[in-house]
């Protein structure tokens, strides 16, 4: 998929053409992903983030960069390794301290979908991530590189260990909770989001309830 030139640009054009959402229920999108993982960058870059622009109170995403990392807490904190070496850490800890920023679920998808349309050099991509989408990347950089970005990331890891069954493949995307037919899911994104809302909204009305949000 190849990108335009100011990923801002690209996200303000595919806004103008969304189309009208759909009468269903919000859908909570959990992506379990790695910063330099090339199928997550293909799901989020090709099938997350423009459903996210085509009906933002749809999906709603929460963002889990760890993947198959794993932690070791250490006498000074926490020791992580990464399935794609150390930069891979470095960038899931950018990713997290990018997601902690952005003040919503669209712009925390644009800004990890811009710096996986080339994560080469993930502190390079943050910086112009971050300038594209109005963030700050000094205050992404610090965190990333301090203390903070190690108990963000550690955060993630303890969510990831709780996913159940384990996680064996990356990315991993559960919808409300479950994770039905992965190949579907990671194969037609938006289609399983509207079978999964439709599905939601008719068992809510069959039981006498109210649409649940997220």
């Amino acid at each position: 998929m190849s990108l335009p030139r100011s990923f801002a640009a690209f996200c303000l054009v595919a806004t103008a053409f969304i189309t009208q959402g759909v009468s269903s229920s919000p859908v909570l999108a959990t992506v379990y992903y790695e910063a330099k993982c090339p199928d997550s960058r293909d799901f989020v870059v090709q099938q997350l983030l423009p459903a996210v622009l085509r009906d933002p109170e749809l999906v709603r995403p929460v963002l889990i960069p760890f993947g198959k990392a794993t932690v070791t807490t250490t006498s000074s904190g926490y020791e992580f390794s990464c399935q794609h070496g150390p930069t891979e850490c470095l960038g899931n800890k950018l990713h997290a301290c990018g997601i902690a920023l952005a003040e919503s679920r669209t712009l925390q998808v644009s800004y990890a979908a811009c710096m996986m349309s080339n994560y080469t050099d993930v502190e390079s991509a943050s910086e112009k991530c971050a300038g594209e989408l109005g963030l700050s990347f000094p205050t992404i950089s610090d965190c990333a590189n301090g203390q903070a970005g190690n108990e963000l990331l550690r955060a993630y890891g303890n969510v990831t260990s709780d996913l159940s069954p384990a996680l064996t493949f990356v990315p991993t995307v559960t919808l409300n909770g479950l994770r039905g037919n992965q190949t579907a899911v990671l194969g037609d994104f938006w289609e399983q989001v509207v079978e999964t809302s439709l599905i939601t909204k008719s068992e809510s009305r069959r039981s006498g309830g109210t649409d649940g949000g997220y």
